[in-house]
């Protein structure tokens, strides 16, 4: 899983954590708030009874029917979160009473609910003055129970029943979406300060850890001392390619029903890698080089290089070599089940030959542009990337050229470990450079063009790079590890004169010391 997705799920588990410990232990203090708003609302209710009577009394008469029942109407009216509201006598006859249907749908539980109030089955006190009761009410053909906050006050020569459902006022639920936001967003902090440290590389300074090239290489796959496999620099095939084997592809599947189609291109000395593949509908490009590979370094490699189609599994596996102008470029292996008759592989062998140059030329492009023994761009393409650039530079657009030096404390070492070193650390300078240049083995350096870059800039990332290149360490045998001290070499176009020659100024600069 990358750093990004670790960092998500972390948050994600703390966030899930964080809310169950919110409703578990918060919770029961929510609902301790909104007790007191009930109590606070009963306490209104009542005073708005005694400043009725006192109102009654200027006018030197006594309450009626019509004024408990305007009472009850205008507490209604005041207080919608009320379920229900009832008035007694001192013998605990109903004088009147009144519901909210929001609330309480069922005449049924509407009268449980004042019968229990007229048989005193209602505890209340003091000390505690209200109760929570559950009642079942059966609507629209389903049983539901319901809870309910029940409150009991002496009001004159009467008895007050205050009935609320179990529902939070809106205070309550902005105030716990509030509280649940802050929440979300301290974990937000909390995962992209995971996710930035989890994506911070080391910076290793002299006789701390970093990272060892062993140059005992030969006969394995090069690795790092945290044991990440070399990363491969150049895409194994073009997008233009890919598109025009991918058309190839289909009308062999369209026509033959075939269960794949893969293209295996001829890696020196004797291997065959898959670069393409459609399986069904489904087209992949690989550019892995060691995802699914072949061994002809055998007899049957040799018939296979010579020209002879291999027919294997009773022609449900067919091998097609791929030969142009006498060079073996690979093989366009064909997978079906019902088995391929000699008949179609003529015919399948027909259709390739009109992809034979693209791809011998597509070899030939990634020879002459790619550097064999690491996969940067060559130097070669350097010179094409240089000469563009002093095109755009005599119309006014600034460029820079980094040289990095290696290997000149490091003593003698061969071309394959010289291409070792090359590869594990271009990804590094890769990462200062991101899209503002190109990497390319410029004989024993490593040469950076850097678009739209004057000398400032282009001194920040030699800075930036020496600072990256710090970590890694040179083991040149059991007894012996030297530590990487790069030299740099720029020239900038802003302190260059037209005619210059900026390679030769950068290469110059490598034996200035700083």
């Amino acid at each position: 899983m990358s750093a990004k997705g670790k960092a998500i799920a972390v948050g994600l588990i703390f966030f899930i954590a964080c809310l169950f410990l919110y409703f578990t232990i918060r919770f029961k203090y929510i609902e301790q708030d909104h007790i007191e708003s009930l109590i606070r609302t009963t306490n209104l209710i009542v005073k708005e009874y005694y400043l009725m009577e006192k109102r009654i009394a200027g006018e030197k008469r006594t309450s009626t029917t019509a004024d408990l029942s305007g009472y009850l109407k205008y507490a209604h009216r005041k207080y919608r979160d009320i379920a229900l509201l009832a008035i007694t006598d001192s013998s605990l006859s109903i004088r009147l009473s009144s519901k909210n249907d929001r609330f309480i749908k069922s005449a049924d539980l509407f009268e449980a609910i004042l019968k229990d109030f007229t048989q005193e089955k209602f505890n209340i006190s003091k000390s505690h003055p209200f109760i929570i009761r559950y009642y079942d009410e059966k609507s629209g053909g389903r049983s539901d129970q319901l809870k309910f906050y029940i409150f009991l006050n002496k009001i004159g020569s009467y008895r007050l029943l205050a009935v609320y459902p179990f529902t939070f006022g809106k205070k309550i639920l902005i105030r716990t979406v509030l509280e649940i936001s802050l929440i979300a967003v301290f974990i937000v902090i909390i995962t992209a300060a995971l996710y930035i440290l989890a994506g911070r590389k080391p910076d290793r300074e002299a006789g701390g850890e970093g990272y060892t090239i062993d140059l005992n290489t030969a006969d394995r796959e090069v690795e790092r001392e945290d044991r990440t496999a070399s990363r491969d620099v150049a895409n194994v095939v073009s997008d233009t390619l890919s598109r025009y084997i991918r058309e190839q592809f289909a009308r062999i599947h369209g026509s033959f029903e075939t269960d794949s189609v893969s293209l295996y291109l001829f890696h020196p000395p004797g291997r065959l890698i898959k670069t393409m593949e459609l399986k069904g509908n489904t087209f992949l490009r690989i550019d892995s080089i060691s995802f699914d590979t072949i061994d002809i370094d055998n007899e049957a490699g040799k018939e296979l290089r010579s020209g002879a189609t291999m027919v294997l599994e009773d022609g449900r596996k067919i091998i097609m070599p791929l030969i142009y102008n006498n060079s073996f470029l690979g093989s366009v292996n064909v997978s079906r089940q019902q088995g391929l008759r000699g008949s179609d592989i003529n015919d399948i062998k027909a259709g390739m030959a009109g992809i034979l140059k693209n791809i011998h030329d597509f070899i030939v492009f990634n020879d002459v542009m790619n550097d064999p023994g690491t996969g940067l761009n060559s130097k070669i393409y350097f010179h094409l990337k240089y000469n563009e650039y002093l095109k755009l530079w005599s119309s006014g657009k600034d460029f820079s050229i980094l040289f990095v030096q290696l290997f000149d404390e490091i003593g003698h070492i061969n071309n394959n470990e010289k291409n070792t070193i090359m590869k594990l650390i271009a990804p590094s300078i890769s990462e200062v450079v991101k899209n503002n240049g190109f990497i390319c083995r410029y004989d024993d350096y490593l040469a950076v063009i850097l678009n739209d870059m004057n000398s400032r800039k282009a001194g920040n990332i030699a800075r930036d790079i020496r600072s990256s290149l710090k970590k890694y360490r040179i083991k040149i045998n059991p007894d012996s590890i030297v530590r990487i001290t790069p030299a740099f070499g720029v020239s900038s176009t802003d302190t260059a004169r037209a005619g210059d020659d900026l390679v030769a100024a950068a290469v110059q600069q490598l034996g200035t010391p700083e």
